[in-house]
């Protein structure tokens, strides 16, 4: 049986999306990257800066290339592979 960690953040897009061919299983697709700087407040009441590396697959990563650019503010929902 597999887990899946489904994972949800908020921030404001680093750079313009790059375009690239990857493979999946089922072959190759087009794989739009960006990094996504999400901000908090630790504990002991200092600011931090996240930046979370997102990839997007096939038909969202046409969406992707078309409409996010940098400074974009996004929510990202998904699932966190390793």
């Amino acid at each position: 049986m597999s887990s899946i960690f489904q994972i949800n953040f908020v921030g404001f897009v680093g750079s313009d999306p790059s375009i690239r061919s990857g493979q999946s299983r089922n072959g190759d697709k087009q794989v739009a990257s960006f990094s996504v700087a999400v901000n908090r407040t630790n504990g002991s009441g200092q600011k931090q800066t996240l930046w979370v590396r997102v990839n997007c697959w096939g038909r969202l990563s046409e969406i992707a290339s078309q409409y996010v650019r940098k400074s974009s503010h996004v929510m990202v929902t998904g699932s966190w592979l390793r």
